[in-house]
């Protein structure tokens, strides 16, 4: 309990991002009902899409690292995990952009 006690300051600004992407399908949702029809489905369809390609990657790039993460936990090995983590964050930035591009 105090170990996510401390670990709450870091997880505040991902908490907040996850709030405001809700606010942001509500708020779409519920300025698409004045339109005409088929807008509300467009927009949900929209989302999906979006969600789908962040939550691919992230859920592809989690499952391949989380073994390697661990695995220098037990070790004992933080240098080698810190440079592990470092490669992941630039990885997942190149193909953030990448993705944004296409």
């Amino acid at each position: 309990m105090i170990l996510l006690l401390k670990n709450a300051d870091n997880d505040f600004p991902v908490f907040l991002s996850i709030v405001v992407e809700q606010l942001n399908v509500i708020i779409d949702t519920s300025l698409g009902s004045s339109l005409n029809e088929g807008n509300i489905s467009a927009l949900n369809y929209a989302n999906r899409l979006m969600n789908f390609s962040s939550g691919m990657f992230v859920l592809v790039i989690s499952t391949i690292m989380y073994p390697i993460f661990s695995d220098l936990i037990v070790k004992k090995e933080i240098s080698q995990l810190k440079i592990e983590i470092a490669k992941n964050i630039i990885y997942k930035r190149v193909n953030s952009v990448f993705l944004m591009c296409s």
